[in-house]
């Protein structure tokens, strides 16, 4: 399984709608992360840390490892944005 980011959360210029939240992702993620036997992939900006959290504690309530690229642990360890 793959996820891949491409969601926002915003309001119409009318503040009449408005998109998923992060705990909405979260829920959805970790939803699909227990019912899907094998990997699962997400893809998602390494700059985006709210994203970060959010597919890590969706890996933490599926009961499924987090496992992140060199370049992501680093701009985390570093604590900027490449």
């Amino acid at each position: 399984m793959l996820l891949m980011e491409g969601t926002h959360i915003r309001e119409d210029s009318d503040g009449s709608e408005r998109g998923p939240s992060e705990r909405d992702v979260e829920d959805a993620c970790a939803d699909t992360c227990k019912e899907t036997r094998g990997m699962v992939l997400a893809m998602f900006a390494p700059q985006n840390i709210d994203r970060l959290v959010t597919i890590s504690r969706a890996c933490l309530r599926a009961g499924r490892d987090l496992v992140i690229d060199l370049y992501t642990a680093r701009s985390r360890r570093d604590g900027r944005q490449h």
